[in-house]
């Protein structure tokens, strides 16, 4: 009976021995659970964060996107108000020419007679073309 006995006492301290080593673990896992606990609820901060300045960010790229095609639009209307001015002036610049050679008279010793483009120049600007003589 003895060994029977040491037997049970054996068994019993092996099942000590385990579920002991079963305690530290359970106490492992819970340290582990809870560290990753901290860690998640770190990481969805981190990621309200984060949405936060991309909704912000988001939110300012669309403005200056609006701005930006209001500039835009308004630089396509001054190029165009520029194009018109500038081809205003152009004919404004050879009215201008052909008012000043209506303007001259012909010299003595030049031809007095008008050429054919001259006399063309002369009725659209509004003068009247001289008689050939």
């Amino acid at each position: 009976m003895i060994d029977l006995f040491w037997l049970g006492v054996a068994i019993a301290g092996v099942l000590c021995v385990t579920l002991l080593a079963m305690i530290v673990q359970l106490q492992q896992t819970r340290r582990q659970q809870a560290a990753l606990q901290e860690e998640k609820q770190a990481l969805e901060a981190r990621i309200k964060n984060l949405e936060s300045k991309i909704e912000f960010l988001s939110t300012g790229s669309k403005g200056i996107g609006q701005r930006l095609m209001t500039a835009e639009k308004k630089l396509n209307q001054a190029l165009e108000k520029q194009d018109e001015i500038l081809s205003n002036n152009s004919e404004k610049l050879f009215q201008r020419q052909a008012e000043r050679v209506l303007k001259q008279a012909p010299k003595a010793e030049e031809d007095s007679a008008l050429s054919r483009s001259e006399a063309k120049l002369m009725a659209l600007v509004g003068g009247k073309p001289t008689d050939k003589t």
